[in-house]
């Protein structure tokens, strides 16, 4: 019977992975082209600034706001690539199933922090759609508030898949013990 959980364990693991995959490839196409967008729309800026002398009113705003995205969609994809900062010292120097426990515990805290951040910017870009960006007057706040829970929320499924995988790995190592 425990076989069977574990099992059903390592399918769902393999189903969200199919999913995190697919979204990683997706964020790292829009953080990409936005990147390139917010390249394009600095050098048009300073093209017409100073080889035309007409600066564009809101080329100073518009990569800020593109930023925010990039970053938002970027860091799932970074994530999903293992390339976030991460102090693994100790997860290192303990056994397999200790290992798994620490990084499990971590897991959890992450998306404790993932979902405060999936409600509380939910919260702020409702409370923005009113507000208008200054030099672009027809875009709401709104759009650029919901990056955060967008992101976060697609965060959050990448961190669930790992504390999947964590406590998979645990599960293992308590088998392998019985059968000792």
């Amino acid at each position: 019977m425990f076989d069977s959980h574990l099992n059903v364990l390592s399918r769902t693991i393999a189903g969200i992975d199919r999913a995190n995959a697919a979204i990683a490839t997706v964020c790292a196409v829009i953080a990409c082209v936005l990147a390139a967008l917010i390249a394009a729309v600095v050098f048009g800026g300073v093209v017409m600034r100073y080889v035309f002398n007409s600066p564009l009113q809101w080329q100073e705003e518009f990569p800020k706001l593109l930023m925010v995205w990039m970053t938002f969609t970027g860091s799932v994809f970074v994530y999903r690539q293992g390339k976030h900062i991460e102090m693994d010292i100790l997860p290192k120097a303990l056994s397999g199933r200790a290992a798994a426990g620490l990084k499990l515990g971590i897991a959890l805290v992450s998306m404790s922090v993932l979902v405060v951040f999936l409600v509380y910017g939910l919260t702020a870009a409702e409370g923005a759609k009113g507000q208008r960006i200054i030099l672009l007057e027809s875009l709401s706040l709104f759009w650029v508030y919901l990056a955060v829970p967008v992101g976060s929320a697609l965060l959050l499924l990448a961190v669930f898949q790992d504390a999947l995988r964590y406590l998979h790995q645990m599960l293992v190592a308590d088998a392998a013990d019985m059968e000792e």
